[in-house]
């Protein structure tokens, strides 16, 4: 059987002291990063989910004729810009509507600019963009 040999106080005295104080700056810097990426992500999906309800308030604003001719409407871009104006928080910004035919249907798009969280990284700025198309029949007169 081996002879354990014991621990050599004189040679590892504050080894964990030196360890904690070289790793402690790294992992707070990394659950910063964490915690920025995840406020920031949240936002995101918050200033895109409102840009989608907003091009979809907009495009349902969009008149069906009873002869199935679709005739945009003038006031789509104004309800989708009041709807956006009502929901957003103040880290969501509005940038742009517009309505009209794209690709033969009726449609709306709503851009607007999100800001990240700015905890660990600079806070910038991020675009979002929703379209949304009529579906037949679901219009707000209809609803």
């Amino acid at each position: 059987m081996a002879a354990i040999k014991p621990i050599n106080q004189k040679t590892e005295k504050g080894q964990s002291i030196v360890f904690f104080a070289l790793m402690l700056p790294l992992m707070a810097v990394f659950l910063l990063g964490i915690l920025d990426y995840m406020v920031t992500s949240a936002r995101v999906m918050q200033g895109m989910a409102l840009a989608d309800l907003a091009a979809h308030a907009g495009v349902q604003e969009i008149k069906v004729q009873p002869n199935g001719a679709i005739i945009p409407d003038a006031a789509a871009p104004i309800f989708a810009t009041e709807y956006f104006g009502y929901a957003a928080p103040k880290y969501v910004g509005f940038d742009s509507v517009w309505c009209g035919m794209k690709d033969g249907q009726p449609a709306c798009a709503v851009e607007a600019s999100v800001e990240s969280a700015g905890i660990l990284i600079p806070r910038r700025s991020i675009k979002v963009t929703s379209l949304a198309y009529l579906v037949y029949g679901i219009t707000r007169g209809q609803q």
